[in-house]
């Protein structure tokens, strides 16, 4: 049926993404995708109603990268996602909640459950005018095009950046902006300092490294992320998480 709501599931398990395709085959038209590289373009396409969400995923960006590029997307942010994660902690629920996802499913949970949340919020969604229900469960302020343009541009440099030495300076000139523009813009909608927010994406992926199954060393993700030497990562990651780094967590 062409009037079936669409359901994009990014899940990094191939036999589990199967088994979620099987549960909601009949109800909804699907894609099914196990890796987000390409997921933005996918979205803008198929035009999902919902994305249900995996945070450990295959390839170079993570389910958080991937769920700040859409909530920073005026075209995509208004699509209810559902995170699925083994992730646990209440760090990552609660980040992953004020990220913008209307559900956060700790694995492994009951299936069932899931079609019925995926029920109801297309129910609510039907039930309301979309841009209402939009503004009531997300609360997002809308910018103007051409911030909103320069904010989208970060998000999506935004793998690259916590890999590499890019400065501010360096960012800003690859977005056409000023450094104190981008400083503005980065401080109004995140409330931190361009340089800050950098650090807080770094160490949001090496806490989504350390719990991943990728057999990674904490220097070699300190490397991967470009922090000079692993005292510094483990001074940096106490701060913000107040614990120390460990494979153990």
């Amino acid at each position: 049926m062409t009037d079936r709501a669409k359901v994009l599931i990014i899940e990094d398990s191939p036999a589990f993404l199967h088994i979620l395709m099987r549960l909601l085959e009949s109800d909804y038209e699907l894609t099914g995708i196990v890796e987000a590289t390409h997921a933005i373009k996918i979205c803008e396409e198929f035009r999902p109603n919902i994305i249900l969400l995996d945070l450990m995923l295959s390839g170079d960006i993570d389910g958080f990268s991937f769920l700040r590029t859409i909530k920073s997307n005026e075209k995509l942010k208004q699509i209810p996602i559902f995170i699925m994660s083994a992730l646990a902690s209440q760090d990552m629920i609660r980040d992953g909640l004020k990220l913008g996802a209307s559900d956060y499913l700790v694995k492994p949970f009951a299936v069932h459950h899931l079609a019925q949340k995926v029920e109801n919020i297309l129910k609510l969604i039907n039930n309301n005018r979309q841009d209402a229900v939009l503004a009531k469960h997300f609360g997002l302020d809308l910018e103007d095009s051409s911030a909103h343009n320069v904010l989208t541009n970060f998000e999506k440099m935004m793998e690259e950046v916590i890999a590499t030495e890019l400065s501010v300076v360096d960012i800003a000139n690859r977005l056409s902006v000023s450094q104190s523009t981008l400083t503005r813009l980065v401080k109004d909608k995140y409330n931190l300092t361009t340089n800050n927010y950098i650090m807080k994406r770094r160490l949001e992926k090496a806490n989504i490294l350390l719990m991943s199954d990728k057999g990674l060393s904490i220097k070699q993700i300190c490397s991967a992320l470009n922090f000079k030497s692993v005292s510094y990562f483990t001074k940096c990651f106490k701060r913000y998480y107040g614990v120390l780094p460990s494979k153990e967590k």
